[in-house]
Formats: C-alpha cells, sequence, structure tokens
C-alpha cells in the first residue's frame, strides 16, 4: 500500500480550502445540521448549512453566531459582523485585513 506501483498514476489529494476546512469544522449546537460549501457566481466561496426543520436557528429565534465562532477559531479564520450579518473571513493576515477595511468602506463604518 505505502509502495509505488509501476505505470499507475497517483490519485490526487483533495484540496482541502480554508472554506471547506470550515463547513467540516461547523456544527450546529441545536439540531443535526448537514454543513457544505459552492462558490457563487463572482468566484466567492459561501458554506451552506441546512438546519432541521425544527431547528431555533432556522426558525430565526437564536443566532448561529456562536457555532460560526467555533468553526472560525478551528479553521483560523476570524469572524467580521456587520449589522445582524456576520461572515468568515480566511486567508493571510494582510488577506484579512484587507476584507476587513473593504467591508467597512462598502458600509460605510
Amino acid at each position: 500500500m505505502g509502495r509505488k506501483k509501476i505505470n499507475k498514476p497517483r490519485r490526487r489529494r483533495k484540496d482541502r480550502t480554508a472554506l471547506d476546512r470550515y463547513a467540516a469544522s461547523y456544527s450546529c449546537g441545536h439540531c443535526h445540521s448537514a454543513p457544505s460549501w459552492a462558490r457563487g457566481p463572482n468566484g466567492i466561496g459561501h458554506a451552506i448549512v441546512r438546519h432541521d426543520d425544527t431547528c431555533p436557528v432556522l426558525a430565526g429565534s437564536l443566532s448561529d453566531l456562536p457555532d460560526a465562532l467555533r468553526a472560525a477559531e478551528a479553521t483560523h479564520g476570524i469572524v467580521v459582523l456587520v449589522g445582524d450579518r456576520h461572515f468568515t473571513v480566511h486567508g493571510s493576515p494582510e488577506e484579512k485585513a484587507a476584507v476587513l477595511a473593504a467591508a467597512l468602506d462598502k458600509w460605510g463604518l
């Protein structure tokens, strides 16, 4: 199993992006959610969390911010709060600062 087989190409390993790791480490504290991620038309990835029908987060009575903070901490990301919305940013400290500055500029903060 560990030896190299002649004339057999190596399988590519799954690319574990920061967003993939974030989705894998996200878990709702109130239901058995199924997190995944997808890349939007603008090229930016978004975490998709499918909560159970009875989940209070889905109903809007509770925030999913604590779950997002736990997942961001596990993947070395930062969570940016803007009004009643939040988003997670991954990357180098310079990339995080640039995204945060752009968000503050966009929302006039």
